[in-house]
């Protein structure tokens, strides 16, 4: 977020998802968290911080903004890439 001066949600929305999004989930059926909840939470939190910078998010809930933003929460995001791979 500090990289860019301006608060354009459709280019900052498209910049998370090829940058951070791709960290992320880069090989998430080999290292997947399923039974630590704290690395779990830890993950979604970038997530959630993300979401709450962006304008007209911040007063939302977390599922509210997912949905505003057309996301999913990375937890859901990794149990697809692993029915995919199964």
């Amino acid at each position: 977020m500090k990289c860019f001066t301006f608060r354009n949600v459709h280019i900052l929305l498209k910049a998370f998802k090829t940058y951070v999004l791709s960290v992320l989930e880069y090989a998430s059926s080999v290292w997947s968290p399923h039974h630590h909840k704290l690395d779990i939470r830890k993950l979604e939190r970038v997530q959630q911080k993300f979401a709450e910078r962006l304008p007209g998010c911040a007063c939302l809930s977390y599922t509210s903004r997912l949905a505003k933003l057309k996301l999913d929460s990375l937890e859901v995001r990794r149990l697809r890439r692993d029915l995919v791979l199964a």
